[in-house]
Order: C-alpha cells, then sequence, then structure tokens
C-alpha cells in the first residue's frame, strides 16, 4: 500500500475514535439537573437532582429552607418526590411542579438549568 493511502486510514481510524469519545459520555465526571420553580403567590423553589432515578436524593431550596428529599416514583416523566409532611410531583414534560402540603396544593412553572463536567 502507498504510505499515503496508510496516513489517510490512521489519521481517520484516530479522528473517529476522537470524535466517538467526545460525543460520549465517556469522559463526563460529574452532571446535575436543577429546576428553579416559581409561583405567583409562594417563594420560588430549586430542585436539584444529581441524577433523576427512584431512591435517588434531591435538594429542595424554598426561601431560607432546606430539604432533602427521597425520589418515590417515576412514572411517565412524571417524578415523586417525598418528605415528612411534603409531597412534590415533578412533571418534565410541562415543566411544572405540584407541591401538596397537608392537602394543600400549589402549582409552579419550572425553567431547567443543567450541568455537566
Amino acid at each position: 500500500m502507498n504510505v499515503l493511502v496508510k496516513l489517510i486510514l490512521v489519521f481517520g481510524f484516530f479522528g473517529l475514535l476522537i470524535f466517538a469519545v467526545i460525543s460520549s459520555n465517556v469522559l463526563q465526571r460529574y452532571s446535575y439537573d436543577i429546576y428553579t420553580c416559581k409561583s405567583a403567590s409562594l417563594p420560588s423553589i430549586e430542585l436539584r437532582f444529581n441524577e433523576i432515578k427512584t431512591g435517588q436524593m434531591a435538594e429542595l431550596k424554598q426561601a431560607n429552607d432546606v430539604k432533602t428529599l427521597r425520589i418515590t416514583k417515576i412514572l411517565d416523566d412524571v417524578v415523586s418526590l417525598e418528605a415528612d409532611d411534603l409531597s412534590l410531583k415533578l412533571d418534565r414534560n410541562t415543566n411544572r411542579l405540584y407541591q401538596e402540603i397537608n392537602d394543600l396544593l400549589s402549582i409552579f412553572r419550572c425553567e431547567i438549568n443543567s450541568f455537566t463536567m
């Protein structure tokens, strides 16, 4: 084979290899999603997820209060979270958060910010 053809094959192979590694999440070490949710009548809520899977924990910030919630169920992109007297449902399709405290339901509109490193 010609030297030029060999060089083209080698550079093509390494180019494809570099593209495959960069476009995948092989090099991803850390990622999280932050949902910032607002309501007209209540203080805004910030939900931070490291991983959205059943059994994982999420952090909730509202006003000066910080709570840790457990993801109890995920069904059709609706994530259910619970703590002592608090129940949340995050609909990832509509970006709405439903908060239930002592049988009082509040609805929030959310924006998502994702971070990957």
